[in-house]
């Protein structure tokens, strides 16, 4: 059976890459950002001590927090509305404790050790932004946002603005009561944020179709932390702007549909899923495709192209077999060629560096946690 045409509302990158990134990619970039594990420990371990919370609820954190998470998200019949409201208060302050662990780690100098960012990740940013990728990632963080806000070295030369890289509308916070004013768009990639970020907000209500969704802009780039770190931020004036929002981030639930009727976000989804059926190759860096995610293994299902097209697996462990197993062996073309620590880094320096004295140089600039660096090519 072929799939429907669909009205072409996303144009594909230059070279007809999709780039799919996981939490691995943000631990490659920084042993500082949390997996999704260690993330889930450390907000249990915050919380296991909750006199209100209830030995049912507390069990459910303990044995499986994706599960617990879905339970607490959604309005159980067999529960009495102020049974369902007190879960849905713990789902929230769960979720801000999320935002507040990764806007911490991502936000902070502990992360980058000095102002520079790993020169892989700005050769990497280049790369997209010359042939305007589609990058959809998973992570909530804004560590791409913040390196593509400065510039660290010749080959590219102006910063990307942080509104400019987001496939929907979002409304800069500081605008909130001065109106949207319209930037000049500029030839760049974009960055599909599928289940949201730390820097987007909302009203946090259950039901909340047709909002105005607001964003905080990165700004200096990795100058922004240590700025702050002197009591200089650039940014202060814009965060002061959303206290009274809730962060817009889909945390790992099972089930995602109460975040999926905003009419954005769905158009995201939409935009995201046309980008892949266009697509010539899918690069998945860091990415593990957990079994229990139903929406995005289906999204990767039903997206893939009529025609097989490769899908290179960039993770620091084996992950071939687990793809094929979840989408399905005939679904894409799955290879693997490396499984190390630096297998990113390698990655970037191989397929996405031309000019062997740039790869040369992006050698010599990295730290690689192992001994033997790659040879350029």
């Amino acid at each position: 059976m072929t799939k429907p045409e669909e009205p072409n509302r996303v144009e594909q990158g230059k070279m007809g890459e999709v780039f799919i990134l996981g939490a691995g990619f943000s631990k490659a970039v920084s042993s500082e950002m949390p997996l999704m594990r260690e993330l889930t420990d450390e907000i249990f371990t915050h919380f296991k001590q909750r006199g209100d919370i209830s030995q049912e609820v507390r069990s459910m954190l303990e044995e499986d927090f994706e599960k617990a998470l879905t339970y607490l998200a959604n309005e159980n019949p067999w529960l009495r509305e102020s049974e369902n409201l007190r879960n849905r208060a713990l789902y929230l302050e769960l979720t801000h404790f999320i935002r507040a662990i990764i806007h911490k780690k991502s936000s902070g100098t502990d992360v980058w050790g000095i102002n520079q960012p790993p020169l892989w990740l700005e050769a990497l940013i280049t790369h997209w932004h010359n042939n305007q990728s589609t990058v959809i990632t998973l992570n909530y963080d804004t560590l791409i946002e913040r390196v593509a806000s400065g510039t660290y070295w010749r080959r590219r030369q102006k910063p990307i603005p942080t509104g400019q890289i987001y496939p929907i509308d979002l409304t800069p916070a500081s605008l909130r009561s001065a109106g949207i004013l319209a930037q000049e768009p500029i030839d760049t990639f974009r960055l599909f944020k599928l289940h949201g970020s730390i820097n987007w907000f909302y009203s946090g209500q259950s039901q909340f179709y047709g909002e105005n969704l607001f964003f905080v802009p990165c700004q200096l780039g990795v100058d922004r932390a240590f700025d702050a770190l002197a009591g200089r931020d650039p940014e202060s004036e814009d965060w002061q702007h959303i206290g009274d929002k809730t962060a817009l981030i889909i945390p790992p639930i099972l089930d995602k549909q109460i975040f999926f009727r905003h009419e954005s976000l769905r158009s995201m989804w939409l935009q995201a899923a046309q980008a892949i059926r266009k697509a010539t190759k899918l690069v998945s860096m860091g990415y593990s495709l957990p079994s229990g995610d139903l929406t995005m293994a289906q999204f990767l299902r039903s997206s893939a192209p009529k025609q097989l097209i490769p899908f290179q697996l960039v993770d620091a462990s084996p992950k071939v077999d687990h793809f094929k197993t979840v989408l399905g062996k005939d679904s894409y073309a799955f290879k693997q060629e490396g499984d190390d620590v630096d297998c990113i880094p390698h990655f970037v320096v191989s397929h996405c560096i031309n000019n062997q004295d740039d790869q040369a140089h992006v050698i010599r600039m990295t730290t690689w946690k192992k001994q033997n660096e790659p040879q350029n090519s």
